[in-house]
């Protein structure tokens, strides 16, 4: 289809809507959308995320929303430009659109189906907030606005590090110096806000820190990008564990964060007359102090930095080293390695690259014990499928960004499903020692990797070595659906009462959650109601990550690196809305 010919398509639609829209004229949109259409808002049209699904659910959400949406046009330059996708045998025309409202601009994504000859309707559409009025840009091009920051007061000018927010009431506190928190602090900054990080650990990217020595990156490099400042391009695809952490504490002081390390947050309490926090900080060396802010935001991560360890008869016999993988540093401290049967407990990511970490360092045996299935993929399935919109000739990272979160998640279920069938057929270890598990799971069609991660016994595995280890049997796999039963002095009891020799176990299990952190420091009733995090609502949308958490001044941010790109400016714009005032009821107290 000729170019202009969709131009024109695309700019009838948005010319069409528009009037609808400054008419009031929303009852009946047939004329407009697909009966099955998708639209999926991020705090453009209400300060939260929303997924609305069907002619009469769109139709009423345009209706109740205020910020008066206006001057609605195509992308007419980059990698928006109107034109006809073809995604997984469905064709329609895409489309990125620029839009105004009372408080802000924003970008969305338009995508048109052919219902009959020459008459093209919306499938999905997505509106995303992207700067507030008076702000820069939160991602296409804006400037950050740069000072001299400090980790720890540690910087080249001193005076100037003390005059930027060292000071006992900022307007954001922001609990973890991870990607999510570094990326949300940088955004904060740009927006103008006073803003301090507070850290436990003695480094930025702690976390990253105390993992094994060999853990990588499952996600390349060009898809993790940091806000504002891109990886160098010579960097490897697969980013490891020096790579990551040198590139954050950099981050932190090129962006001129204020990150204060060794500083464990023990409490948060909220004054609701005052509309304030104090954070109580537990200081390594200087003892307690405190913080008084507007917003928290905990960047705690997905899950917590202690492994979950099962409560299995005879541990207490074991003869040989039993210890959880979060211990795990390197297979090179271990002596005379070369005469130890490994035993590894789990299948998923960290089990099969720490089996590979023991066989590389000449274990006489290695072996991990799986309960369920676990999804393998190649690095370059990862790349040609997952990765896709990263690679695209033409679409930046921020484009990229925007096509991924236009989707909502029950169309990314979808395609999904048929991505996952693709990447079985393109990866090795899916025909092998995987392949009936694979072929299991992608039958079921509703665990696609995407959603692994988050899944409670969800398991996948990107190929970094380990996969040919598992192919010439270097490393075995013993499945069991109950797991381990017990221990004996010099071995492991799977239920079916089969013995597997074991000199070392390593229960790669799992962490415990986040969460239990968050209550130890925001109490009960808030940890109650974060457990539920990152679950998702009746329009699957993430409950408490990136949004509002229905508690006043309260935020949390989590995420791959991607995750925390994306999302740590939406985050960073609503707090910034909060404190200019645009956010009715915000700081009344809901709970």
């Amino acid at each position: 289809m000729n170019r202009y010919v969709v131009s024109w398509i695309v700019n009838n639609w948005l010319a069409l809507l528009q009037q609808r829209l400054e008419k009031k004229n929303l009852g009946d949109i047939s004329e407009l959308f697909v009966e099955e259409a998708w639209w999926r808002d991020v705090v453009a049209l209400t300060w939260d995320f929303h997924t609305k699904s069907g002619l009469d659910a769109i139709s009423k959400y345009l209706l109740d929303s205020t910020v008066d949406m206006t001057k609605l046009q195509s992308c007419k330059t980059g990698g928006l430009v109107p034109h006809l996708e073809e995604e997984y045998g469905m064709w329609f025309i895409q489309a990125g659109f620029t839009f105004e409202t009372k408080y802000g601009a924003g970008k969305g994504i338009l995508r048109l189906v052919n219902v009959a000859p020459m008459t093209w309707k919306a499938w999905t559409v997505s509106t995303q907030l992207e700067e507030l009025k008076g702000q820069p840009a939160l991602a296409h091009g804006a400037a950050v606005r740069l000072t001299n920051g400090a980790v720890n007061g540690v910087n080249g000018n001193a005076a100037a590090a003390a005059a930027t927010t060292s000071t006992t009431e900022p307007q954001v506190v922001v609990v973890g110096a991870g990607q999510s928190g570094l990326a949300t602090a940088a955004h904060l900054k740009n927006l103008g806000l006073s803003c301090i990080v507070v850290e436990r650990g003695s480094s930025v990217a702690n976390a990253w820190w105390e993992r094994y020595d060999s853990v990588r990156t499952h996600t390349t490099h060009y898809g993790d990008h940091f806000p504002f400042l891109k990886y160098p391009s010579n960097w490897p695809s697969w980013q490891e564990k020096q790579h990551i952490t040198r590139w954050m504490d950099y981050y932190a002081k090129i962006m001129g964060l204020e990150v204060q390390l060794n500083s464990t947050v023990t409490k948060a309490d909220y004054d609701e007359a005052a509309r304030k926090w104090t954070v109580h900080i537990e200081d390594k060396d200087g003892g307690p102090r405190t913080l008084r802010t507007n917003h928290v935001v905990m960047a705690l991560g997905m899950v917590g930095s202690k492994g979950a360890i099962p409560d299995i008869p005879g541990m207490d016999t074991f003869k040989g080293q039993a210890y959880s993988a979060a211990s795990h540093k390197t297979a090179a401290t271990i002596p005379d390695i070369d005469q130890k049967n490994v035993v590894i407990v789990g299948c998923a990511t960290t089990a099969h690259d720490m089996a590979q970490d023991f066989v590389n360092h000449g274990a006489k045996s290695v072996a991990m014990i799986q309960r369920q299935p676990t999804w393998s993929f190649s690095a370059e399935a990862i790349n040609t499928f997952h990765l896709g919109h990263f690679t695209v000739p033409g679409v930046s990272t921020e484009e990229a960004d925007l096509l991924i979160s236009s989707l909502p998640t029950a169309v990314a279920r979808v395609f999904g499903y048929e991505m996952t069938q693709r990447w079985s057929s393109t990866t090795p270890s899916s025909s092998t020692t995987s392949k009936g598990r694979s072929r299991h799971q992608a039958r079921r069609g509703r665990h696609q990797l995407h959603r692994l991660p988050l899944l409670p016994r969800g398991h996948f595995y990107v190929d970094q070595g380990a996969t040919p280890m598992i192919l010439d049997g270097r490393i075995k796999i013993h499945t069991s659906s109950e797991g381990v039963k017990s221990f004996t002095p010099d071995a492991v009891v799977l239920a079916e009462d089969r013995k597997v020799d074991a000199d070392i176990v390593v229960l790669a299990t799992g962490f415990e959650p986040a969460t239990a952190q968050l209550k130890q420091i925001m109490g009960e009733k808030i940890g109650a109601q974060a457990a539920m995090y990152g679950a998702f609502d009746s329009e699957l949308e993430r409950l408490g990550w990136w949004r509002p958490t229905g508690i006043p001044g309260f935020w949390y941010i989590c995420g791959t690196l991607s995750w925390s790109r994306q999302y740590s400016g939406i985050l960073a714009l609503q707090i910034a809305a909060v404190e200019r005032g645009f956010v009715d009821g915000h700081w009344d107290n809901k709970n």
